[in-house]
């Protein structure tokens, strides 16, 4: 009960924090601007570690994370773990909220982007955190340090998509964050009807 009410508690949070943010940015605050200005241009990175930077970013990208749910609910029905596959409808349903936003807020990426797709909030970052914290949130009881590691890889794909001039950082703040409230209230919600 204590952990659902945890979770609970997070998902209005950074519901609370998405929204509060997304109105900044929507009506480009001047402070916002200001620092998605400054981290973008205090991070570079050499030619030498592009390749590297761009696999990790690539471990977030649609493809990458559809296959992964995908495999992992395969996963979990061939050991029948079909209480676990209650998880399942949190790609569709945080796929559709991604898409939405995307199309109705419609805010442009850095400068001299090739991509022509909106900005906020980021897809890589949002749906690396749906898989990530997902398989942490699975992995908890009987993994820890797995399920650690699955919380900092998010995070880790965020700075990616910075370094790569492809997004702001409230684009990744805000994949973050929504990808947060995602998570957090489908455990709320399996937890209820698993009573």
């Amino acid at each position: 009960m204590k952990q659902k009410k945890l979770f609970l508690i997070l998902a209005i949070l950074c519901s609370l924090l998405f929204i509060v943010l997304t109105f900044f940015v929507y009506n480009d605050s001047p402070i916002l601007q200001a620092i998605n200005t400054y981290i973008a241009s205090r991070i570079y990175v050499s030619d030498l570690f592009l390749p590297f930077i761009q696999f990790i970013s690539s471990l977030g990208s649609t493809h990458f994370v559809a296959a992964a749910f995908v495999s992992l609910f395969m996963v979990l029905l061939f050991k029948k773990k079909f209480q676990l596959l209650a998880y399942a409808p949190i790609l569709f349903v945080g796929a559709l909220i991604h898409y939405t936003l995307k199309r109705v807020l419609e805010i442009q990426r850095p400068i001299n982007q090739f991509l022509l797709t909106p900005s906020y909030p980021s897809g890589h970052t949002f749906g690396a955190a749906l898989l990530y914290w997902t398989l942490a949130f699975l992995l908890w009881k009987n993994n820890k340090p797995l399920a650690y590691v699955c919380i900092i890889i998010p995070l880790i794909i965020a700075f990616t998509r910075i370094a790569l001039g492809v997004h702001w950082f409230t684009d990744v703040i805000a994949g973050l964050l929504l990808a947060g409230a995602t998570v957090c209230f489908f455990i709320t919600r399996v937890k209820k009807n698993n009573k």
